[in-house]
């Protein structure tokens, strides 16, 4: 909430402007930041540095509001997959999935 007491309209705005991020960096990094909220073991996965934050931007960057029940149920076998997985083979399994 800290963006709202300095008077931004969005975390990503502030974002961009305190760390200097185009538009597009600061809300992937909001995306991802929502997405570890939800799917705690690919959260703790990327806390532990077992995955990387590649690897979690590719489950992040699939899910989307109307798959957030699906992805949470998804979460350790996503997180097990990530652990095994370059991003890129990661990405065609969540799409399979």
């Amino acid at each position: 909430g800290e963006w709202q007491a300095d008077g931004f309209v969005s975390s990503a705005s502030w974002l961009r402007e305190r760390c200097h991020l185009s538009h597009g960096d600061a809300t992937s990094a909001v995306k991802l930041a929502r997405t570890l909220e939800e799917m705690p073991a690919v959260a703790d996965a990327f806390a532990a540095g077992d995955i990387s934050r590649r690897h979690a931007q590719v489950i992040s960057l699939a899910r989307a509001p109307e798959r957030g029940a699906p992805f949470a149920q998804l979460d350790g076998a996503f997180a097990a997959a990530a652990r095994t997985l370059d991003p890129l083979r990661l990405r065609s399994l969540v799409r399979h999935v």
